[in-house]
């Protein structure tokens, strides 16, 4: 599970397997890849970078797509 989702600054996973390494990669709606990383499943993943707007967020190990949705005022 991703959250929150629609997300400013941050990003987090709530992975059932704890202590697995999780590959995640954000790819814009037109297919490309924008950031990657291998992470815990109780780490944050900074999103700052994006702008707003719709991203897909793939979790490799899973083999689970998420809409990923960035939100600034």
């Amino acid at each position: 599970m991703l959250f929150p989702n629609p997300a400013t600054n941050y990003i987090s996973f709530l992975n059932q397997d704890a202590g697995e390494k999780l590959k995640i990669y954000i790819y814009s709606m037109q297919g490309e890849l924008l950031e990657s990383k291998e992470t815990d499943s109780d780490e944050k993943m900074d999103v700052s970078n994006l702008e707003t707007g719709i991203y897909l967020l793939k979790i490799e190990n899973k083999n689970k797509i998420f809409k990923l949705i960035i939100h600034r005022n």
